[in-house]
C-alpha cells in the first residue's frame, strides 16, 4: 500500500441508461477521456450524489468493469465504500481491497440516520479491518450527511489505522491545523469542490477533490498547481465564474447533459429526483 501521489482528482459522474439502469460503459468512456487530457486520478462513486444509489450489486458491477476495462493501467482509481447498511459497506469492502484496479477508497458515513460517535467508529473500523491494501481517505462532509465526524473520532481513527492517508473535510476548515497537531505522521487534507481554493490552502489543505475538472480537466490540474505555488490567477477569474455557475445548481446533471455534447457519451442524467 503506498500513499495516492495526484494532487487532483476528479470525482467522475456515473453513467446511466435512459431507464435510470447502470451503465458502466459510459463511465469508463468518461474515465478515458479524462486521461487522454492529463488527470492522473479519479474517484468512482463518491462525491456526486449518486452512489447512495446504488445498490451493493451495481458497486460490485462498477468495480468489475473498472477492473477489466482498459483503462490506463497506471490511472490512479479512488471507489468511494459507504452504505447506509454497515453489513453492505464491509462486503463491498472486501471486493474492493482484492479488486488491482483500485488504488485508495474514500470512507464515507452513512447518510441520514445520524449515528453517535461510537457508532461511527465501529463502522468505520469494521470497513477499514477489510482494506488493508488500500490507501484510505476518510469522508467528513455533515451537510450532506446529517452527521458530523468529530475530531477526537478522526484522531483515533488516524492513529489507530495508518493506510488513512487522508481526509476529505467539509465542516470545519480550523479543524486541519488542529488535527494535525494531534497526530505524529503526515496527512493530506482534500478541498472538498472547486471553489475558494485560496481559502482552504490557508487552512493547511494541500490537494483537491475536483467536480468541474470533468469538463476542464486541464484547466484544473493549471489552476491548482499554479495557486499552490503561489503563481499570480487572475488569468482564471473568467474561468471561476464559469465554475461558479455551474456548480451554483444541478451540477452532476448539467455535467453530464455537457459531456453528452463534447466527448459524445451519453451518460443520460441522474437517478430521479436529482435531474428532474
Amino acid at each position: 500500500m503506498q500513499k495516492l501521489k495526484s494532487s487532483v482528482h476528479v470525482a467522475v459522474p456515473t453513467g446511466f441508461d435512459k431507464d435510470e439502469e447502470l451503465n458502466t460503459d459510459t463511465t469508463i468512456r468518461h474515465i478515458n477521456y479524462l486521461t487522454d487530457h492529463g488527470i492522473q486520478s479519479v474517484l468512482v462513486c463518491g462525491s456526486t450524489d449518486e452512489q447512495n444509489s446504488l445498490t451493493l450489486a451495481e458497486k460490485l458491477a462498477l468495480l468489475d468493469s473498472l477492473n477489466q476495462s482498459t483503462t490506463n493501467k497506471n490511472l490512479e482509481i479512488i471507489f468511494g465504500v459507504s452504505s447506509i447498511r454497515q453489513k453492505d459497506a464491509v462486503k463491498l469492502a472486501i471486493v474492493t481491497n482484492n479488486t488491482p484496479a483500485i488504488c485508495g477508497v474514500l470512507l464515507g458515513f452513512p447518510p441520514y440516520i445520524r449515528p453517535t460517535q461510537q457508532e461511527a467508529i465501529i463502522y468505520a473500523e469494521s470497513i477499514l479491518k477489510e482494506l488493508p491494501d488500500k490507501a484510505i481517505i476518510i469522508y467528513n462532509h455533515p451537510i450532506r450527511t446529517g452527521f458530523d465526524l468529530s475530531e477526537d473520532s478522526l484522531v483515533y481513527l488516524i492513529n489507530h489505522y495508518p493506510n488513512i492517508v487522508g481526509v476529505k473535510e467539509c465542516s470545519d476548515l480550523s479543524r486541519v491545523s488542529s488535527v494535525k497537531n494531534k497526530i505524529d505522521r503526515e496527512l493530506d487534507f482534500y478541498i472538498g469542490g472547486d471553489l475558494d481554493i485560496d481559502n482552504h490552502l490557508a487552512h493547511g489543505f494541500n490537494k483537491l477533490s475536483s467536480i468541474v475538472g470533468n469538463l476542464y480537466p486541464e484547466q484544473v490540474l493549471s489552476y491548482f498547481s499554479d495557486i499552490r505555488q503561489g503563481k499570480n490567477t487572475d488569468k482564471y477569474h473568467s474561468l471561476i465564474q464559469e465554475w461558479q455557475s455551474l456548480l451554483a445548481s444541478r451540477a452532476i446533471p448539467k455535467i453530464k447533459e455537457q459531456i453528452a455534447k463534447t466527448e459524445g457519451i451519453p451518460m443520460s442524467t441522474s437517478r430521479s429526483p436529482i435531474g428532474n
